[in-house]
């Protein structure tokens, strides 16, 4: 595909509009994209071609801007690395043959040649002023320190002195030999042209080259006015290619030749019109829009029809060249997506040509059976197609296997059906100057064609183009394994119920985590004794199910055995707080934390549900043992969740480690019901928000039908004051696409916190307020609200992993497992910078269910974790605004209407009764 065109929009949009493309290209069939030449140009606005700088992909201010026309190196880069996701192979156009827009002129001798004769000298050498000085002042001399200059040119277009055009050779030089023979010798081309022979040149372009393919990820190159320089050259050119960066890139060179008979080579081999055809362009002869759908239709569908090119203006429609109105695709954008995709499910096998009419042909494909080498089954399809202004039919066969299908028009040009006789013949039909596709109507893949849709937005005038996409079954399952949290848990197990409650939920995620220990310890209700044994009790019980939870769950998200997380419990000082201090020697479990720190440069989370004397033991030991420094990058990787203070521990830690990451709600000793972390389940005990968290899901009986299952499930407790107070420690270290562990401000399943002391000499996080509508259609601020306006899915989801203790997966009736969303292709938190007053595009189609469920999306704005919420507050955030681009809603626009920086949630839900819920969290940061 072409993957622009001359007059899109000079708007510095277009790398992101194609990123936003991607998905939906792919699915289409979509296998390699022809991209515009990216090197900053002779001004930010030009297409390239007029090349100024190559080092310059959209990174140094010059030319008048920083970006190029289609947009910055970073969206460049973000844009290759999505395609190649897609399996879109990238082609990038290289300008190799001149250079525009100096820096400087410099006085040059040199001859006149005739423009029509290059070989023909019509003024001997003299003085000239050549526009021929680079000194790239935005980019210095980063990744190059080549300053180009009139010795590394042959020839020029202009002289400054006498202000004249024409062409002039430099003394010296000569024109390439080995190059077209037009216009005597058609070396020079335009500006100033490029000497290939000068050693600074060859070495710079060969350098250039691996440059370029260490910046962006590529499928190739299209090498740009090729019969301009010297074939020998190309030869070097492409050999040093193979040998260092491109054994597998495809690479293609721009050939202009007159004579048919010499084009005709290409043409078989590429069977491409040419780029320069259509309207407004240097060849303009734009085909009939009736005739497009019937021209690509033989280039797509028919055998041995080489590597055939879809052009962007034909799918996406382009602003008309003189600048009034707009090129709408063809049939308003519907028919050619179809026909690419009918290549891609349909187009094999052997060719049958009805070529024996003047106004109406067809050809037939007979498909193929599913193997190996060719993929899944190809049923076939047959193709007619008129310029005639009558509705035309033609006999044609389709095989004897297909006897007794019907057979309908993909493209709905004709309505009705072709029954196949016993024969495998059948009679299809086309409309007047049109063309049908005929495939069966109950092939297995037709809903890939009849269930597309293509969408091209009328606001791609503005820059902004949006595509729906298939889902994509596998993308993104994996990534939440990839980086997981380590955590340590401090436990004041059997203290209370809610500890042995927490830990049956935490080990059901255990697949999710890297559990470093969990260690037995004191605290104010419990303060002179530890209890292994109620660990040991769940964690046996867990070993049962095991197996069971791992049918699940894909290979890289395996559970712990049984065995491996018994091993790591160990145990604090059966001593209350600092007392643990004063103890001969360290506990078992502030030996482990320390190695367990020490083992990784990543963040360790210390989940507290019970005292911290563990760790105040272990940073008494660091402080003693090791220098301020390394104290200092020990505590670097320490993260705490406390749920409240349980001892004198806490206090302590914080105030001889003040930045130390910690987070805790501040309030009077064992004032609890103040706390965030009662928004897990406890308004009816504490008497807050009543009305607003569906309690009916934390109520013994709901427990009792939906988690108290299995033999794991009967270690889950009946809760005696809340349930699981301790879980919100852990709830939003969970990898859910919502939960952001480095970023306890912005919110999640285990509440909000923000910075108590804004100067940054503490590292202390505390309570925040959400703003929520409760079930009962009332509104809620709350800290606890951070937490309960999550209920259901965090409850739903524990369910469900309690029917995975319970029933193997990978067979009818497996459990239910949670959709998997994707954003723009992107698998977890997406940050896109954006400029006030334009709009992005999100595109989650690619978004998929691993038990085949439909899925429900809901996009909404999360104000908190940005603006304060107070007097008059808005039920509907007015601080931006979606606009669904389909059905499903899976495709939005979204328009800040404040200068901010925004959060957008995405909530992805499956369609099952308890249906369960994933996120993604999307960061709109504005550009200044």
């Amino acid at each position: 595909m072409a993957g622009f065109e001359w007059y899109v929009p000079a708007d510095h949009k277009h790398w992101c509009r194609l990123e936003s493309a991607l998905p939906s290209l792919a699915s289409l069939g979509i296998t390699s994209m022809w991209i515009p030449p990216a090197c900053k140009a002779s001004w930010y606005t030009g297409n390239g071609y007029d090349i100024y700088d190559l080092y310059d992909l959209g990174e140094f201010d010059q030319k008048g801007a920083r970006h190029t026309k289609w947009g910055t190196k970073e969206e460049l880069v973000a844009m290759t690395e999505r395609a190649e996701r897609c399996g879109i192979a990238i082609l990038f156009d290289v300008v190799l043959n001149h250079k525009a827009a100096a820096d400087y002129s410099e006085d040059v001798v040199a001859v006149q040649v005739e423009p029509q004769n290059r070989e023909k000298v019509i003024q001997e050498a003299h003085a000239i002023e050549a526009w021929t000085g680079y000194e790239f002042p935005g980019r210095g001399e980063t990744y190059s320190s080549l300053k180009w200059n009139k010795d590394h040119f042959t020839g020029i277009d202009y002289d400054h002195k006498s202000k004249r055009n024409g062409v002039w050779r430099f003394e010296g030089k000569e024109w390439a030999q080995d190059v077209d023979e037009e216009l005597g010798n058609y070396d020079y081309l335009m500006f100033a042209d490029i000497d290939h022979y000068h050693p600074e040149v060859r070495r710079d372009l060969f350098h250039w080259i691996q440059w370029l393919a260490s910046q962006v990820r590529l499928g190739g190159l299209r090498l740009d006015a090729i019969k301009h320089f010297s074939a020998s050259f190309l030869k070097e050119l492409i050999a040093h290619i193979d040998q260092t960066v491109g054994q597998d890139w495809f690479i293609i060179g721009e050939y202009w030749r007159e004579e048919q008979s010499v084009l005709s080579k290409f043409i078989n081999f590429m069977d491409v019109a040419n780029h320069d055809t259509m309207e407004g362009q240097s060849l303009e002869a734009p085909v009939a829009e009736y005739f497009l759908p019937l021209a690509y239709a033989l280039i797509l569908l028919r055998a041995d029809c080489g590597l055939p090119c879809v052009f962007y203006g034909n799918l996406y429609g382009y602003p008309r060249p003189d600048g009034h109105g707009f090129v709408e695709p063809p049939f308003g954008g519907n028919i050619l997506p179809k026909i690419v995709l009918a290549r891609k499910i349909y187009a094999y096998g052997e060719q049958l040509d009805y070529f024996d009419h003047p106004n109406c042909i067809g050809f037939t494909r007979f498909g193929h059976r599913s193997n190996q080498y060719l993929g899944p089954v190809a049923s076939g399809l047959a193709v007619i197609m008129t310029n005639g202004w009558t509705y035309t039919t033609k006999k044609m066969f389709v095989g004897p296997e297909h006897a007794d299908e019907r057979w309908t028009d993909l493209l709905h040009g004709c309505w009705g059906e072709v029954v196949i006789d016993s024969d495998g013949w059948g009679i299809f039909a086309a409309a007047p100057r049109s063309v049908a596709i005929w495939a069966n109507k109950q092939d297995e893949r037709r809903h890939e064609v009849e269930d597309f849709v293509f969408l091209v937005v009328a606001a791609v005038r503005d820059g902004r183009v949006a595509t729906q996409a298939h889902p994509s079954s596998g993308i993104c399952e994996t990534a939440k394994y990839e980086n997981k949290t380590r955590i340590f848990v401090l436990t004041d197990i059997s203290n209370e119920p809610d500890d042995q409650m927490s830990l049956v939920r935490f080990l059901t995620y255990a697949n999710e985590f890297d559990i470093i220990n969990i260690a037995a310890v004191t605290s104010t209700w419990k303060n002179s004794s530890i209890d292994t044994a109620s660990i040991f009790g769940v964690i046996n019980s867990y070993s049962e199910v095991v197996e069971t939870l791992n049918s699940n769950v894909p290979a890289a998200g395996v559970y712990p055995s049984g065995e491996d997380v018994a091993d790591k419990v160990v145990t604090g000082h059966p001593v209350y707080g600092l007392a643990a201090l004063d103890e001969a020697g360290p506990s078992n479990a502030s030996t482990a934390l320390i190695a367990g720190v020490d083992a990784s440069d990543e963040p360790l989370w210390v989940t507290a549900w019970g005292g911290v004397n563990v760790l105040a033991e272990a940073l008494n030991q660091v402080k003693n043992e090791r220098n301020e420094e390394e104290v200092a990058a020990f505590v670097r990787k320490l993260r705490v969740y406390s749920i409240s203070d349980q001892d004198d521990a806490g206090a302590w830690v914080r105030t001889n480690f003040p930045t130390l990451f910690y987070i805790v709600s501040i309030h009077g000793f064992s004032e609890y019901a103040i706390a965030t972390w009662n928004g897990i389940s406890g308004e009816l005990y504490r008497h807050f928000d009543k009305g607003g968290p569906d309690s009916s899901l934390v109520t013994n009986e709901w427990l009792q039908e939906h988690i108290r299952i299995g033999p794991l499930g009967e270690k889950y407790l009946n809760w005696s004051y809340i349930m699981e107070g301790d879980t919100p420690s852990f709830l939003g270290l969970i990898p859910n696409g919502l939960n952001a562990p480095e970023h306890p401000e912005w919110g999640g399943w285990g509440g909000r916190y923000i910075l108590a002391d804004s100067s940054g000499a503490q590292s202390l996080f505390s309570d925040a307020a959400d703003w929520v509508i409760g079930i009962n259609n009332e509104t809620y601020l709350s800290q606890f609200a951070t937490i309960w306006r999550w209920r259901k899915a965090y409850q739903y989801d524990f369910a469900a992993r309690m029917q995975w203790t319970t029933t193997s997966g990978g067979g009818q009736g497996s459990p239910n497992r949670q959709p998997v969303p994707v954003v723009n292709s992107s698998c977890g938190t997406l940050e896109i910078p954006y400029v006030f007053g334009e709009s992005v595009v999100l595109d989650a189609s690619e978004s998929w269910d691993p038990d085949g469920d439909k899925v429900s999306f809901e996009w909404f704005h999360y104000r908190e974790p940005t603006f304060r919420l107070e007097g008059d507050i808005p039920r509907i955030s007015p601080n931006v605004t979606f606009e669904p681009l389909n059905k499903a809603g899976s495709l939005v626009t979204v328009t800040p209407s404040n200068n901010k920086t925004i959060h957008i949630i995405l909530t992805v839900q499956d369609s099952q009764p308890m249906n369960l819920t994933a996120y993604r969290r999307i960061i709109l940061t504005p550009i200044d």
